[in-house]
């Protein structure tokens, strides 16, 4: 496989939210650390915008994922987190070619 076709981790960063639910008088904290999987010539393409644009995509996941509810967090796949990541990254590179999106760490407590 040509270089630039071997696919390679980028680190999307640690991040940590809260969900409050004015219902029950609760709040959800959330803590991940995610990385995606992407052929090693988009990842030169994503790794700039990533760096440039930290505070947006940053701030687009919170938002995101303050929409979230205890059923979505109890995914097994956690397949609506994954799908706010993949969204907030086709903002910033819409053709990332991403392959795989994964998890270094996840939890969340309900206080």
């Amino acid at each position: 496989m040509p270089d630039a076709l071997v696919p390679v981790e980028v680190d999307l960063g640690m991040f940590d939210c809260t969900i409050p639910n004015p219902k029950t008088n609760s709040t959800i904290l959330v803590d991940f650390h995610a990385f995606i999987k992407l052929p090693r010539y988009k990842s030169y393409e994503l790794e700039p915008i990533l760096e440039s644009h930290k505070s947006r995509f940053r701030h687009n996941m919170v938002l995101r994922i303050r929409k979230f509810n205890r059923t979505a967090l109890n995914e097994p796949d956690l397949t609506q987190l994954r799908e706010a990541l993949r969204a907030s990254l086709d903002e910033l590179l819409p053709d990332n070619k991403i392959e795989m999106i994964g998890f270094y760490s996840f939890q969340f407590l309900e206080e």
